[in-house]
């Protein structure tokens, strides 16, 4: 093999030999970069009546509350939140009215503050659904 041949073949060795460290740094940083941040959701239920309400949370279980509680004595806006909401599982909430008489019943879910899902309801013991898909 000449001189020149040589030479080149060590260049060429040397460069294939950069590009691989090269790649596998690359490839290695991959596996250090955090999963991707699912959305922030937030329940909201408006009612002028007392109301019991089922949502989904963040492990995709059902979770149950009545409103008011004993630690509010008025109707005025429900709402919880979970940040971040994690990707598979779906945003769902029901609110029913707990009184006779005609009632209104609201319901919202908010993906990252943008509305996502709003549905209403009318009538004793109404019950307002929701479901959403958050990403």
């Amino acid at each position: 093999m000449s001189t020149t041949a040589k030479v080149l073949t060590g260049i060429v060795l040397f460069a294939a030999l950069a590009l691989l460290l090269s790649l596998s740094g690359i490839f290695a940083d991959s596996y250090n970069i955090p999963p991707a941040r699912g959305a922030d959701v937030m329940y909201m239920v408006e009612s002028d009546g007392p109301v019991e309400i089922s949502y989904n949370n963040k492990t995709n279980g059902m979770d149950r509350e009545s409103w008011p509680d004993s630690a509010h004595q008025y109707y005025d806006t429900w709402s919880k939140s979970f940040a971040p909401w994690p990707d598979g599982a779906r945003p769902y909430i029901a609110a029913q009215s707990q009184a006779d008489g005609d009632r209104r019943v609201v319901v919202r879910i908010f993906c990252d503050g943008v509305l996502a899902q709003r549905s209403e309801s009318h009538g004793p013991y109404t019950i307002a659904t929701a479901t959403a898909h958050c990403r």
